[in-house]
């Protein structure tokens, strides 16, 4: 079914109400920019994550040849 089809099979439908179908959109498209910004949050959280933990193995393989260096 085309876009064109769809939107006629709406709006010429009996139940249609223009404004009850214009909150219907904005509420959606609300909830998908919500969405959007809780995956990027999530995502930068991931990534903050990640350096922390590729920091954490750093300075711990440099405490580690450190020991090293100082046995006799």
């Amino acid at each position: 079914m085309t876009k064109p089809m769809l939107k006629n099979l709406i709006t010429k439908s009996a139940g249609y109400d223009k404004e009850d179908t214009k909150l219907m959109y904005e509420g959606i498209v609300e909830d998908r920019k919500q969405r959007e910004l809780l995956e990027e949050r999530k995502r930068r959280d991931n990534l903050e994550l990640e350096k922390l933990r590729i920091e954490a193995q750093i300075g711990l393989n440099q405490e580690i040849l450190s020991r090293n260096n100082r046995k006799p």
